[in-house]
């Protein structure tokens, strides 16, 4: 094919662009999925307009008349751009539907969050049963993986109130009640995705391939998050628990309690345990 050809260049740099990996932060959200085939979708809205345009029709006649190979070439061309606008524009089309549902994600915290996750899983689920081309393992995978991104990021928020405090700027029972609101939320969120894993594997879809998801690669982040906040759970009721030496009238006790809380005061302004949260 002639690539040179400005009837080719546009079409082939957008499929090109398309087909390359797809880069993204490691952090992103699921509104970011909505965000790249919007993209995706505009670029090849702006392709067939192109190619519905007089001139480009003229082209392809003058093609046609003179019997060239490239008519070949154009057609195949033709149909890969309109089968991409198709899929990018189903795509879109779920994921608006979805979208609703992720805002309790970026605007609800963690205490209210758990309740909308059933919805939420539930329309993955009927994306995935539904769609055309969004209901590959691979697709869901990346999808669900956002999710979890978006779960933590809020937790997180709600540890250090919107990095206004940190963990250790608070009082250690509000910390501990947090922690425990995050660890409830993991453990809804599990429990509704192994639900929807299941009727995942019951439901049958358009491409007939099976389901097989990987939960350490969805939950991996949230999980790593999990055991860090443990942790520091661990680390804050070990402090309750000898805060009492201050407030003790044995003779001789406020010594230890001054060492005590010399030591507590150099571990939390170490850097790698005032980040502890936040890795």
């Amino acid at each position: 094919m002639d690539d040179s050809s400005p009837l080719f260049r546009a079409p082939l740099q957008v499929l090109i662009e398309t087909a390359q990996l797809r880069r993204e932060q490691a952090t992103a959200g699921p509104r970011a999925e909505l965000v790249y085939w919007r993209h995706v979708l505009a670029c090849y809205m702006a392709i067939v307009e192109q190619i519905k345009a007089p001139k480009c029709r003229l082209y392809v006649q003058l093609l046609t008349l003179a019997h060239s190979k490239l008519l070949k070439d154009w057609q195949e061309l033709d149909q890969r751009v309109t089968n991409a606008c198709n899929e990018a524009d189903d795509n879109v089309k779920y994921l608006y539907a979805l979208e609703r549902y992720c805002y309790p994600l970026y605007h609800a915290d963690p205490t209210v969050m758990g309740m909308h996750l059933p919805a939420l899983l539930y329309t993955v689920r009927m994306v995935y049963a539904s769609s055309r081309f969004y209901n590959s393992t691979e697709r869901i995978t990346s999808l669900l993986v956002k999710v979890t991104n978006q779960m933590v990021a809020a937790c997180r928020a709600y540890l250090d109130e919107n990095g206004a405090r940190s963990v250790w700027e608070q009082r250690k029972r509000d910390v501990l009640h947090k922690i425990d609101v995050c660890l409830n939320l993991h453990k809804t969120y599990s429990e509704c995705f192994e639900k929807a894993r299941r009727a995942m594997l019951n439901t049958p879809v358009a491409s007939d391939q099976p389901f097989e998801i990987s939960e350490m690669y969805v939950f991996g982040k949230f999980q790593t998050f999990r055991i860090r906040i443990m942790k520091l759970a661990h680390a804050l009721k070990i402090a309750l628990k000898y805060s009492i030496l201050e407030s003790s009238c044995i003779e001789g006790i406020d010594a230890h309690a001054h060492r005590f809380k010399e030591l507590y005061t150099q571990v939390m302004f170490m850097k790698e345990v005032k980040d502890f949260c936040l890795c």
